[in-house]
């Protein structure tokens, strides 16, 4: 065997034993962590922007911590607001009008209970409604209704009206399945008239090209308007406008209208179809989703997100006129989609790969999946988990001394290569130096008198030759 298989064989066997110790040692920390965070109480928060009637936007802080609930209001400036009982009653209801940029990540074609929708009526519920789409891009759907009393079904509802039997594919509504997923674009509306009957119930979606009311109630379909440049629909709180100023039949339970996003405005109609008013979109905003509050005919305000990467945005809140002219902008506060490993995390990844080598890459990567770029992830994980590297490294070159004195005891070569080996990969390191090779028995030489490994012919302290064994009579001499 040549001087470099000498140590290439051993070494090439030492790292597949590593390889499997480590993650051996990965599994067992990880089950650990796991049983460990089953224990922890569950916490979950979120923010978002609200507005007051008054025009003011506040920043609504959600957290709930072991089944309590916490929440809190701030300003933009970060101010924060005292408690605020009837803020429902203060706050201007949104409309959420998806654009393109929101399509564009729905993956198709749908699967299972997300090409399904349902409606219940009555009060208690009578009646259950079932939207269901085929899933594709360019799709159909169509909705069928059950009597909860005697769990039959009542029959079919599509673009030509109620039927006893499925419609034909030419008259199922034709629904993007990137918009079926929006809720702004399958808007429900509850006792749209103030002499309707408690259980009545309307239904606004875009087919195609129009939009069209359903009332599941007095199971009947309306087209309202058509146009090639529609995007999304949503749902208009205008309860402060004055009741007088309504034209009878328009959505005026609490004063609703329907939002019509178009290319590149917003149409508000009431539910017969009439216009009732719009607003032209800025033009750096029209492929954006964003939620809008109308504050009367001429202001309105925007939030939207305006994103640095795949993995932070800025809160935005845009002052508009009827114009589309951006009057003032704002940012509400910056978010992460992708939740930060904590300094508990990042200590685990230490002691899950505890190598001096193995640990700050696996760290680096695993912050990478969160920050920008590598080197401000190799500083966070540091930052996070030193002292645990330090304990690390300590442990490594302690082992690594263990392996140095192994490695003289035993008069073995390539010493220098083995603690190497050992403090870089640590303890899965350590335990592959100790179980790559079966190491030899250690015996007192007869001329020294000092424990050396008789697997050679000659004393590794002395020199001494090693006697040959004494006879037993079963020798065989050729």
């Amino acid at each position: 065997m040549s001087k470099q298989n000498a140590i290439l064989q051993p070494l090439g066997m030492a790292m597949i034993l590593a390889l499997g110790f480590g993650v051996a040692i990965f599994l067992l920390v990880i089950w650990g962590v796991a049983i460990y965070e089953t224990t922890k109480k569950p916490h979950s928060a979120y923010e978002e922007v609200l507005v007051l009637k008054d025009g003011t936007p506040v920043i609504y802080t959600y957290d709930y911590y072991d089944g309590s609930t916490k929440t809190d209001y701030r300003t933009l400036e970060g101010n924060t607001l005292p408690s605020i009982s009837n803020f429902r009653d203060r706050q201007i209801d949104m409309t959420i009008l998806p654009g393109q940029d929101t399509f564009k990540d729905v993956r198709l074609p749908l699967e299972g209970i997300s090409r399904t929708g349902m409606i219940a009526l009555g009060n208690p519920w009578r009646t259950l409604w079932y939207f269901i789409h085929d899933g594709n891009r360019e799709g159909k759907g169509y909705f069928i209704g059950y009597d909860l009393e005697s769990k039959h079904c009542i029959g079919f509802l599509g673009r030509n009206g109620f039927s006893q039997s499925m419609p034909a594919a030419e008259d199922q509504f034709l629904l993007d399945a990137r918009k079926f997923p929006q809720v702004a674009n399958f808007v429900q509306i509850y006792s749209e008239s103030y002499n309707a009957p408690s259980d009545a119930n309307l239904l606004f979606l875009l087919s195609g090209n129009q939009v069209m009311r359903v009332d599941l109630a007095a199971q009947t379909v309306t087209p309202l308007m058509k146009s090639p440049d529609i995007v999304s629909l949503g749902r208009m709180n205008v309860d402060n406008a004055d009741p007088e100023k309504n034209v009878p039949g328009d959505l005026i339970y609490n004063h609703y209208l329907l939002a019509v996003r178009m290319q590149d405005r917003i149409l508000f109609i009431n539910n017969s179809g009439k216009r009732v008013g719009d607003y032209i979109i800025p033009e750096e905003l029209r492929n954006r989703s964003f939620n809008m509050y109308r504050m009367d005919d001429k202001k309105a305000i925007l939030v939207y997100e305006d994103r640095h990467s795949e993995l932070t945005y800025d809160e935005k809140i845009a002052w508009i006129d009827a114009s589309g002219k951006i009057i003032q902008e704002k940012i509400a506060f910056t978010h992460s989609d992708a939740r930060k490993p904590s300094i508990a995390e990042n200590r685990e990844i230490t002691l899950s790969a505890p190598s001096p080598i193995v640990a700050p890459v696996v760290g680096m990567i695993f912050n990478k999946n969160h920050w920008i770029n590598y080197s401000e992830a190799f500083y966070i994980y540091m930052s996070n988990s030193w002292k645990v590297l330090l304990v690390i490294v300590i442990v490594s070159a302690v082992l690594a001394w263990i392996c140095n004195h192994r490695q003289r005891r035993m008069a073995l070569p390539w010493t220098w290569v083995w603690v190497g080996f050992v403090f870089l990969f640590g303890v899965p390191g350590f335990l592959a130096y100790r179980f790559h090779r079966r190491w030899p028995v250690l015996e007192n030489c007869y001329v020294c008198g000092n424990a050396v490994p008789h697997d050679r012919e000659k004393c590794s302290s002395c020199g001494s030759e090693f006697p040959a064994p004494a006879p037993k009579g079963i020798e065989v001499f050729a």
